[in-house]
């Protein structure tokens, strides 16, 4: 397995710097700790894919390179849940997987996410951005939730624990994404490029097999040889794409543009084609 595909993992799980060495977990696999953290990983995840991947095949391929390495996915998980056990009782833990875990938390995490994601790549001082980010997701709790959801949103943030978790679960992801950023946004840029190449083999083969709804899994398990090519053409496009336009920059351009300006790359023989194995 690339390194890319490893590192790019580890960003979209909220980019911790370093995963190996990852101590037990009180309560284990099935402990809210990790429960927990399970959710708000998958949570985040989804949320990145949807945000930047049309449903279907774009995301699904994209889910699948994310899952490649579930176990590395499960340590990054295991620090999180090791922070959470640093900040929350353990019966505050049971409480809040059950809020979180409950399809009108997902949608507040996912809300929060999606927000907290598209900030990763803005300028200025932390506290300007989360100005910004807090007046953005003040628009979007009022445009995607109902009167009746909002109610119950607000009674549970106004509640101890509910500002316990804006204090200290908030303050978590910010620790973890901390000095990041930039890392993140190359890594994710890499995946952007990856699902571009490898989605039109999905549908290649779905559209001349039997079954059209044979899982990415399938269709890709069987392509080591591609994906490495994909990994390597991807890797070296984005690289000098951010040489060229410094990582801000790069990130503001549309995907679009940015699909248009790695084909450049590629021409100009910079780099690798990443559908040469095709």
């Amino acid at each position: 397995m690339s390194r890319s595909i490893s590192s790019l993992v580890f960003a979209l799980t909220f980019a911790l710097a370093t995963l190996s060495g990852c101590a037990t977990v009180p309560g284990g696999d099935q402990g809210p700790a990790m429960r927990l953290a399970g959710v708000m990983s998958d949570v985040y995840v989804t949320s990145m894919l949807e945000r930047l991947f049309a449903a279907g095949d774009p995301r699904d391929t994209a889910r699948y390179l994310v899952g490649r390495e579930s176990d590395k996915m499960r340590r990054v998980e295991g620090m999180l849940a090791g922070r959470y056990i640093q900040a929350f009782t353990e019966p505050e833990l049971a409480e809040l997987v059950a809020f979180f875990d409950s399809p009108l938390g997902r949608k507040v995490q996912g809300t929060y996410s999606s927000v907290f994601y598209g900030s990763l790549a803005e300028s200025g001082r932390p506290a300007e951005i989360r100005k910004r980010m807090g007046r953005r997701l003040a628009k979007q709790f009022k445009t995607t939730f109902t009167v009746a959801e909002l109610k119950e949103v607000n009674r549970f943030y106004a509640s101890p624990l509910g500002k316990k978790w804006r204090s200290e679960g908030q303050q978590i992801d910010r620790d973890l994404f901390a000095d990041e950023d930039m890392r993140v946004l190359r890594q994710v840029a890499e995946l952007e490029c990856l699902v571009e190449t490898l989605t039109p083999e999905v549908r290649r083969q779905r559209a001349g097999s039997a079954s059209p709804e044979t899982p990415v899994a399938v269709i890709l398990g069987q392509q080591s040889g591609l994906i490495e090519t994909a990994v390597e053409g991807c890797t070296c496009a984005v690289g000098q794409l951010v040489g060229k336009e410094g990582m801000q920059k790069m990130w503001r351009l549309s995907q679009i543009k940015r699909a248009k300006q790695r084909a450049g790359i590629v021409a100009s023989g910079a780099c690798p084609s990443p559908t040469a194995g095709h």
